[in-house]
């Protein structure tokens, strides 16, 4: 385990973090050096280690002999915190604090051990972009989407305000790329005013800096790189042909115009939800260079329903979140509350401890209120609880149905929830439990799942059972063993106002619908990475 001193030390770019990274948590970090190739392998090597959850590093890429591919990086709080210098105990604090500073960063020229490559040179399809999943794409064919690509622009009211965001890039030709530029996020702004004023907006794609500009991007703020350079204390590098600065000890950029006058249909894509995702802002891209590192590290982020994916995104907000409930709610209780990666942010649990009446209630309220596009399942217990999906859903079969759920109908929320209305509105829930972390006993069965304590017991089954004070009802593509898929399914294709049903014997979840298309690996590709892959469990919490 390493200490308060070796997570102290300061690595500013993504490379240095890696090594110092995989010195102090070598077991964390699996490096594949058999020949890989960039057709669904990389997340097929993903999918066979998820349970274990480490960084993935390919040093023997297919066709590609002078790139590593490594992914998973931000697959872990532990790996955040790393990132920040403290533990996991430190992140949210350290965080807060991040999130404070303000320094002007140093703009250098220093670009040695570079090569810049230009005009009729620029190939796309000469970096090592991978194909995730089958459906990527299958509008035009073209399935390659860069997805750790920080998308670097300047405010065309403010050229002094820079802003790091997040796009998926699709490959769509050796100089172009087309892209979602998101939903009313700053970078779409952006281009709503280059779109007024008739000017092609500069943006330079980045792929591989050090792990906190992708916690910034992630933020949802603006002006990230003097946040960044506050706590790193390193300078920024000025860019080759675009006047946008790089972080220095940058792997790969792309310097590129919006195309303001053309459009692109990419998609579809395998989105946070772990549904195939069609919605696109349709932009398109002229890169006009490619800047390389000398045997450059190309970055991945697993898209889907992945824990990086995830927890990138929703770190940020959770951090956000708990920090106002803890301030507004009532002082004296300990509040906890986490969201699965799994479950795509529409869940969350949560302990209050030594409730006064109403309070635990007030709780879930709160979480609601302050996540209002992705919130949508909330379990309060109140007692402090490991908090897992089977200790909460034990404790609500125990002694939790003698409230009745709060189910909140036709409210806002995020378009891209499964569950949501053609207006936009969901219903959500609050669900209050009591207990300390139940004992149970655990019996699995072809169809049926059970967890039985000494006066009751809870089922995930394929359809529903007698006797169940909590029924978990699951499709056939769910596993009843897998918490995570349990947890997904729970929280994606439950929409509480018409599938979670209060009976005489219990309480009902409906969780069996289909309600997207499931990204999928080919499955020859699939069962051949698994079979080379030993998924051990890691020795710490993730």
């Amino acid at each position: 385990m390493a200490t308060s001193d070796e997570r102290g030390k300061v690595v500013n770019t993504l490379r240095d973090f890696l090594e110092y990274y995989e010195k102090l948590f070598p077991d964390d970090v699996v490096t594949i050096k058999t020949p890989v190739s960039l057709e669904y392998e990389t997340t097929a090597y993903y999918n066979a280690l998820k349970e274990r959850n480490p960084v993935i590093r390919f040093t023997n890429i297919k066709g590609y002999p002078d790139f590593d591919l490594v992914t998973n990086i931000l697959g872990s709080y532990r790996r955040m915190a790393f990132a920040l210098r403290c533990n996991e105990t430190e992140l949210e604090g350290k965080w807060t604090e991040l999130m404070r500073g303000d320094t002007e960063p140093d703009v250098i020229r220093k670009r040695r051990g570079y090569t810049l490559i230009q005009d009729n040179q620029v190939n796309l399809f000469a970096l090592p972009v991978p194909k995730h999943y089958k459906q990527d794409g299958s509008k035009t064919g073209y399935g390659h989407y860069i997805t750790s690509g920080l998308a670097i622009t300047r405010n065309p009211d403010d050229s002094s305000v820079i802003n790091l965001s997040f796009n998926r890039i699709q490959l769509i030709g050796e100089t172009k790329y087309a892209f979602d530029a998101g939903s009313h996020g700053h970078m779409w702004k952006y281009l709503q005013k280059c779109r007024k004023k008739g000017e092609r907006m500069q943006v330079t794609v980045v792929i591989g800096a050090h792990p906190l500009f992708y916690m910034l991007a992630a933020s949802f703020i603006e002006n990230e790189y003097r946040k960044a350079c506050s706590f790193l204390k390193s300078s920024l590098v000025e860019g080759w042909l675009n006047d946008i600065p790089l972080p220095t000890g940058f792997e790969i950029a792309l310097e590129a115009e919006v195309l303001l006058d053309e459009s692109f249909d990419e998609g579809p894509f395998s989105e946070y939800t772990g549904y195939m995702g069609r919605d696109s802002t349709r932009n398109v891209a002229h890169v006009k260079s490619i800047i390389l590192k000398k045997s450059p590290i190309y970055y991945d982020i697993q898209p889907s329903n992945s824990s990086e994916h995830v927890s990138l995104f929703s770190f940020p907000r959770n951090v956000a979140i708990t920090t106002t409930i803890s301030e507004f709610l009532p002082q004296g209780p300990v509040y906890r509350i986490i969201w699965p990666p799994s479950a795509s942010h529409y869940l969350s649990l949560c302990y209050i401890t030594d409730p006064e009446p109403g309070l635990a209630k007030q709780l879930g309220l709160a979480v609601l209120g302050l996540d209002p596009l992705f919130a949508k399942l909330c379990f309060v217990n109140q007692g402090a609880v490991d908090l897992t999906l089977e200790n909460v859903l034990v404790n609500l079969a125990r002694n939790g149905l003698e409230e009745n759920p709060l189910i909140v109908d036709n409210v806002y929320c995020i378009k891209s929830n499964p569950t949501v209305d053609r207006n936009g509105t969901s219903s959500k829930i609050i669900i209050v439990t009591e207990g300390d972390n139940p004992e149970y006993t655990k019996t699995v069965e072809p169809d049926m799942v059970t967890l039985r304590t000494r006066y009751a017991k809870m089922v995930f089954s394929r359809k529903r059972v007698t006797g169940a004070k909590v029924n978990v009802i699951l499709g056939k593509d769910v596993s009843l063993e897998n918490t995570d898929e349990v947890a997904w399914s729970i929280a994606t294709r439950v929409r509480p106002d018409k599938d979670i049903h209060l009976t005489q014997e219990g309480l009902v979840f409906e969780a069996d619908k289909r309600v997207g298309e499931v990204p999928v690996i080919p499955p020859s590709v699939k069962r051949r990475i698994a079979s080379t892959v030993t998924p051990r469990k890691p020795r710490w919490p993730q």
